[in-house]
Parts: structure tokens; sequence; C-alpha cells
């Protein structure tokens, strides 16, 4: 019976295109009839008392995966889904079954990340829990210990949980203390200018922006190229990215910020839904 239904997971994923790259499904869609009807059909298995005792862990896990999967990419919202129906009883239960420890971080492996960027795009009492994670677990020590062109080059996961983590961190004054120490702020602030993450650098320069630990931050982003241990080949680069952030921090814009303005791109997209997101991510205001 089990490989049965691990037969059905596989087909479901198949036939809703969810075997590909995450940037193949972040665009949102809508759903036809027959998808619309497999989405009811995961949640349903999802808040179903034997989804925790009967069904095997991998298939719970595989389960949750392809329901998040699918409502992070659907527009509108699923009139079968009120907007509090992911319960903290459930944020709680879902945690628990999809990560492969409480103590994950952001050096986990692929499968865990990719379930904390679908729990921080869900929003509500799950992406509470990610974000109280990040602050309790000093995650961001991982980003300020990175080294290297190979290290930070090729860590896609991390490039878009922080953007995720970036837009919510306003409604959080935990989030932001954490966030606006002096080795933290610089490492995120880096990695979006290593990666040439524009849409991303003007969030963070959106953020906070009277904190007066981004006077030394500023300061210190010509060191990026030595700090990090970079190829001196990108250190051209990477200052010339330095410059105009600055400039769009100063209340300049510099022409390829600008140009971002006006690209309609799934990246743009994707930002402005984690701005949306961020807004709600702790409800009140707090972690």
């Amino acid at each position: 019976m089990e490989d049965l239904f691990d037969q059905v997971l596989r087909n479901i994923e198949t036939y809703m295109d969810l075997t590909g790259p995450l940037l193949n499904y972040v665009t949102p869609f809508k759903l036809d009839s027959n998808q619309y009807a497999v989405l009811k059909l995961l949640y349903m298995l999802l808040s179903s008392d034997d989804f925790g005792t009967t069904m095997m862990v991998n298939n719970q896990r595989t389960t949750l995966m392809l329901f998040l999967q699918v409502l992070n990419s659907t527009t509108p919202h699923p009139h079968f889904l009120p907007s509090d129906w992911c319960t903290p009883t459930m944020a709680f239960n879902f945690t628990q079954i999809a990560l492969e420890s409480h103590d994950w971080t952001l050096s986990s492996s692929d499968r865990t990340l990719q379930f904390v960027y679908d729990f921080l795009q869900l929003g509500g009492p799950i992406a509470n829990q990610i974000f109280s994670r990040f602050i309790s677990g000093r995650l961001l020590d991982y980003v300020v210990k990175l080294r290297g062109d190979r290290d930070i080059l090729y860590e896609g996961w991390l490039r878009v949980i922080l953007g995720l983590f970036v837009s919510g961190v306003r409604r959080s004054d935990a989030a932001v203390a954490y966030l606006f120490e002096l080795d933290n702020i610089f490492a995120v602030c880096a990695m979006f200018i290593i990666w040439k993450d524009v849409p991303s650098l003007r969030l963070l320069a959106q953020c906070c922006p009277d904190h007066p630990v981004w006077t030394e931050c500023l300061q210190k982003l010509d060191t990026i190229p030595e700090h990090f241990e970079l190829s001196p080949q990108r250190r051209e680069q990477i200052l010339s990215t330095v410059s105009d952030f600055r400039l769009l921090f100063e209340g300049g814009e510099p022409p390829i910020f600008n140009f971002w303005q006006t690209v309609n791109s799934p990246w743009r997209r994707l930002r402005q839904r984690h701005w949306n997101i961020g807004k709600e991510l702790t409800g009140a205001g707090q972690v």
C-alpha cells in the first residue's frame, strides 16, 4: 500500500509540473479545475486525523511539500482555504514532520531548506516559528563565516531564504536587533552585493535606513573582496555594485537599480510577493 501511495505522490508531482528547479514554480499561476481538485485532495490528507499516524514519514514530508509548492504558486487563494487555515497546532506539526531537526541551520540539506523556504512564503504561525529559529539559533553566523567563491556563489537556497528573512525583518524588534548587529548586516549586505541581487539590495536599503549601524556597515563594504576571500577577477564588479548601493542608500538612483524598477520579470513579482509576506509574518509585529 505504501508503494502505491508513493507512486500516486510521484504522479501528482509530475502532473502539477513540480519536478524541475525552484524558479519553475515561483511565478504564480491560476489552477484549472483538475489542479484545484489535486490541491484540495492534498489539503484533505494533511488535515486528516490519520496523517501523522498511519502514513510513513517520508510520504508525510512529500505530501506536505507538494501542498506547499502548489499553494505558494497559486493565485488567487483557493476558496476552500480560510485565511487562517494554518493554526499554531498545524504549524507545529508541519515543522515537526518537515524539518530533520529542531536545530536545523542554513547549512542543512536542500530538502530541509526547501521546506524553510516554503514555510516562509506561507506566512502566519508557521513562518513565525522559522523566523524565531533565525534569532534563537543565530543562523546568520553561517553567513558571517562564509568564505571563497565556491562556498558563496553556489548557495542558491541561501539566497532566496535570506531574501525572505529581510522581507519580514521589520515586523519584529528582535529580528531587527539581530540583523543589525554589525557582523550580520555586513555579511547579508555583502552576499546580496556578491550575487548582484538588486531587488534584495533595494529592499535592504529600505530596511530601517536610520539605524546607526548602517554608517559603519557602508564604510566596510569596500573590504568585501578581501574579507570574503573572493577571486581578484570579481573585485571590480563588486566595488562597482558597492558604489551603486551607497548611492541608492543615500537617496540616488544608480542606472542598474533604476533598470530593475521597470523589468517585468518573475524575480520582480516574487520580490513583491516577499514584501507582502513580510508584512504578514508576525501578525501583531513581534516574534
